[in-house]
């Protein structure tokens, strides 16, 4: 399984900024069955932030519990700063600081995504932007 980080390019289009492959592992749930429900129908559970769905097993009836195994993406061990700065995982300040230069997001890229980003959502709805504009002009060409 992978997790993508999604960004723009020059142009505002979505392209993959960042594509990390996750670990995925077993994880055992004990799953009640539902009132109302019985074998062959499928029931949504949640595991820790992630919703499944998992069918209810042959013999299982309302009330009575299950077991179901779903893959969880492996949880990753924290690391204390004691052993950041003795392990692989500590950065030199010149790292540091070019990582924070890739992430510096010129001004006018910003404002070009900005002004596309709301042409794009008034573009939608030129009907109401005609109204604005119509609607008042009439009402004065009526009073005069």
């Amino acid at each position: 399984t992978f997790t993508v980080k999604w960004g723009t390019d020059e142009d505002g289009k979505l392209i993959p900024a960042d594509v990390q492959e996750v670990e995925m592992e077993d994880q055992e749930v004990l799953v009640t069955c539902p009132q109302q429900t019985g074998t062959g129908q499928a029931v949504m559970i949640m595991v820790g932030p992630q919703p499944f769905q998992v069918p209810i097993p042959s013999g299982v009836g309302p009330g009575q519990q299950f077991m179901v195994k779903v893959k969880t993406p492996k949880l990753r061990r924290n690391v204390s700063r004691e052993d950041a700065e003795t392990s692989d995982f500590a950065l030199t300040r010149e790292q540091i600081r070019e990582r924070v230069e890739k992430l510096h997001t010129p001004f006018m890229t910003q404002s070009n995504a900005l002004f596309r980003k709301n042409l794009s959502f008034q573009y939608k709805r030129w009907v109401t932007n005609c109204c604005l504009v119509l609607v008042p002009l009439f009402v004065l060409a009526l009073v005069f």
